[in-house]
């Protein structure tokens, strides 16, 4: 549109000369508001979660878990992320580690992409998220959180090996604003100066159930029984189960001395 020119008149309807209109001022200086001009940005941080173990062929396995703040200037959306092998990881990524799959865990966990595997099965490997939410991206709202959580399906090669992923550095985020679809920079990414770790977690071939005497409730060896009694306790035992859960599904008890009638 045209921007046309604003005559100042007099009340008479004459035009205002140089002379005439310079010498209206107002009373105090007249202020615009002030606006402080700001790029969007990112900010990310760990949320702690115990380490732990998990045993060959179990799924859904939480190995990081992360938080991502967008700043004040506008929502930004997260079209990739990348993850590679922790320090302390020992596993030949694909060989013990599949279906990496991505978490919105902000509420209720909602599935943003799975299926993704391990790049190498050399131990230095890297996992590429980059169809979140069927390519639609993750969008972080301005002044939002978002909670994500990264899970892995151990493989039946699974025996002693411990699994870690982390997130490097900014340039493992590839994200865009949301007004435009310019791509953010690394340098308004902030929290991955250092490395952000996930948990290790420990793997083992099997459960482990381990079977001991309860002590505290078993009859003493020399309690003397009055005949006629019933409902004798002869043993007390204690069944502990590590790694998963395990089915007790026999048991066997035998006779230690052969002059029992």
């Amino acid at each position: 549109a045209a921007v046309t020119a604003i005559q100042a008149k007099n009340s008479a309807g004459r035009s205002l000369t140089s002379s005439t209109r310079d010498d209206i001022k107002p009373g105090t200086l007249l202020y615009g508001n002030y606006i402080t001009l700001q790029d969007v940005s990112l900010t990310f941080t760990s949320v702690s979660l115990s380490n732990g173990y998990a045993v060959a062929k179990e799924t859904n396995i939480p190995l990081m878990k992360f938080q991502i703040v967008g700043g004040s200037a506008g929502a930004v959306k997260i079209t990739g992320i990348q993850f590679s092998d922790g320090g302390s990881d020992t596993t030949t990524g694909s060989t013990h580690l599949t279906n990496f799959s991505l978490y919105d865990a902000t509420g209720t966990e909602i599935l943003l992409q799975s299926g993704v595997s391990a790049s190498a099965a050399d131990g230095d490997y890297t996992v590429s998220f980059s169809a979140l939410d069927g390519g639609k991206g993750l969008t972080i709202p301005a002044s939002g959180t978002k909670t994500l959580l990264v899970k892995t399906d151990f493989s039946a090669a699974v025996t002693t090996q411990i699994a870690q992923v982390q997130l490097a550095d900014a340039n493992a985020i590839t994200a865009e604003k949301v007004s435009d679809g310019t791509t953010v920079a690394s340098a308004n990414i902030s929290g991955l100066g250092s490395v952000l770790s996930g948990r290790t977690v420990t793997g083992t071939a099997s459960g482990l159930l381990t079977v001991s005497l309860n002590t505290q409730l078993t009859t003493a060896t020399t309690t003397q029984i009055l005949a006629g009694t019933t409902g004798v306790a002869m043993m007390n035992l204690k069944f502990n189960a590590d790694y998963e859960n395990v089915s007790l599904k026999y048991l066997k008890l035998d006779l230690v001395t052969n002059d029992t009638k």
